[in-house]
């Protein structure tokens, strides 16, 4: 007898998750207390250095902490298994411990003489970084030749060779990525607009970034404000007074987002600063000290591109700062942009923001010269054109941006035109659409067959007319999904689990179900959702 299983593996997984998973925190926390308990009980000198490194807290003698973690090391272990240091603190302060992991995340930032103590503290290293961001100064790089040619003969020759890739690296990170297995990750989190991250996804990143737009706020995620700015003392004082009009009508709406400044030079900083400083207003001196209710900081910044790595905020607003002379004359200097690597500047500048960027600006994309030496600028001209092109269509398929963006990739229009033609996967995939269809209140509704998001394609979503809106995804699980390997069933959960996470609602039909029971039930229970 042939006995046919239905299995949904998605549902599966999410039980997992909504049991197991999601408790993941109270479930260590509560391990970690029982082991304490269990290791007290029995260990009389960690109970002594429980007691005394609690009398030594409350007394007035203050002691170096090195002094303390050597003393007390069996009771710090215990209490404190996770330590998050910075990596000079790391070094001077448990040079003389060992840990079952290090982790060094910002690699790209790290040199390596400031991370070789650290990663000999670790049985296992782990690296994290994105060379396409900023780097560290290049002085240990330059002086270590000199230093192994002053020590070694020339007998020695072998020696000082082996050290041509540490010679040849600017970082932590471009070190490790010549000698070990390298994993992106390819999940991108935190914008929620595909506009605010694809110029970086596709310069930078090759287009491989999974970045999916929230389908329930359908605002442009870029605006731009064009100001008739002048260059004077390296500043813009036009735009700057502008910026500040913008925080403080921002700050003066219940809700808002949390609002980061940056500028493309420290003058420019500076001033806004002191605009703000001068303005007093209230509700901006209290976005100066806005924190979340966890305590993590997500106050009012203003920073130039040197400073801005690591940070984020829900809005980031941009001075370009940049203008003509009150001569009329436009200079091509952009400073840091025109310097080694001035284009991981303003990656690490325009991939700050989670929900808007507003970019105050007094040149157009034309008045920066593309040609020449500096990739930097060449980069700063396409950034400042993809957003003009943006502000004009809201629309990042159109054939302006593509065809920017095919200055970096190589797609043929004709590939995308393929694409975008794509209705079914399946005669399954038709037959649940034109059921759906037929019962779909059209003046409120409608659906779309394979809707692409970030190099993955969502079988059929509902769309809500009035506001644009998709209220709901439908994926159609048929002979192609039931005969995947477990690997293919992983990334889909994953894909769906990260979609969901953005703000899309799921509904899974499984072509068992929709052939051998009530089609007309399923589509019912789809209506409801839509409610």
């Amino acid at each position: 007898m042939l006995a046919t299983v239905n299995v949904d593996f998605n549902s599966e997984i999410k039980n997992l998750m909504s049991t197991k998973l999601i408790n993941d925190n109270k479930e260590i926390l509560k391990n970690h207390l029982g082991n304490l308990y269990r290791i007290l009980s029995k260990d009389n000198e960690a109970q002594k250095q429980r007691s005394d490194l609690l009398n030594h807290s409350k007394g007035t003698r203050k002691r170096k902490i090195q002094w303390a973690i050597k003393r007390y090391e069996k009771a710090i272990n215990l209490f404190f298994p996770v330590i998050i240091s910075s990596p000079n603190d790391v070094a001077a302060i448990f040079n003389h411990k060992r840990f079952d992991y290090v982790v060094i995340d910002e690699a790209s930032q790290v040199t390596l003489e400031r991370a070789l103590p650290i990663l000999y503290l670790g049985n296992t290293r782990i690296i994290s970084g994105d060379k396409q961001q900023l780097q560290p100064t290049d002085f240990f790089q330059s002086k270590l030749k000199e230093e192994y040619e002053e020590t070694y003969s020339d007998d020695d020759a072998s020696v000082i060779n082996d050290t041509s890739d540490i010679q040849d690296s600017n970082s932590l990170l471009e070190y490790v990525e010549k000698k070990y297995h390298i994993e992106m990750l390819t999940y991108h989190y935190r914008s929620s607009k595909r506009e605010l991250i694809q110029f970086s996804n596709v310069v930078f990143y090759d287009g491989q970034l999974v970045v999916a737009n929230s389908p329930k706020d359908n605002k442009p995620g870029i605006e731009i404000v064009d100001v008739n700015g002048l260059w004077d003392g390296k500043t813009n004082i036009f735009e700057a007074k502008k910026i500040v009009e913008k925080i403080k009508s921002i700050c003066s709406k219940p809700h808002h987002g949390s609002i980061g400044v940056i500028t493309f030079n420290i003058n420019q900083k500076n001033l806004i600063d002191s605009l703000i400083e001068q303005e007093n207003d209230a509700n901006i001196n209290k976005e100066l000290n806005r924190k979340k209710e966890n305590g993590e900081d997500e106050s009012l910044f203003v920073k130039n591109l040197e400073n801005v790595q690591g940070d984020e905020r829900d809005i980031i607003i941009f001075s370009l700062t940049y203008a003509k002379q009150g001569d009329g004359s436009f200079s091509q200097r952009f400073g840091p942009i025109n310097q080694k690597a001035g284009e991981n500047r303003i990656n690490v500048a325009v991939s700050r923001a989670k929900n808007k960027i507003y970019i105050f600006k007094s040149i157009k994309a034309s008045s920066i010269a593309r040609a020449g030496q500096s990739k930097g600028r060449q980069v700063f001209h396409d950034y400042v054109e993809y957003v003009e092109l943006f502000a004009k269509s809201n629309d990042l398929e159109s054939k302006e941006i593509k065809s920017l963006f095919n200055r970096y990739l190589n797609t043929s229009e004709e590939k995308n035109d393929i694409e975008q033609t794509h209705r079914f996967d399946s005669p399954f995939e038709e037959d649940v659409y034109h059921e759906i269809f037929n019962k779909l209140d059209t003046k409120k509704y409608k659906i779309e067959t394979q809707i692409q998001q970030s190099g993955y394609r969502i079988d059929l979503a509902i769309k809500e007319l009035k506001t644009g809106n998709f209220v709901l995804a439908i994926e159609c699980d048929g002979h192609q999904y039931h005969h995947a390997n477990q690997m293919q069933k992983d990334n889909d959960f994953y894909r769906q689990n990260y979609l969901e996470n953005r703000g899309w609602a799921f509904y899974r039909i499984d072509s068992w179900k929709w052939y051998r029971s009530d089609r007309n039930k399923i589509v019912q229970e789809i209506l409801k959702k839509l409610l």
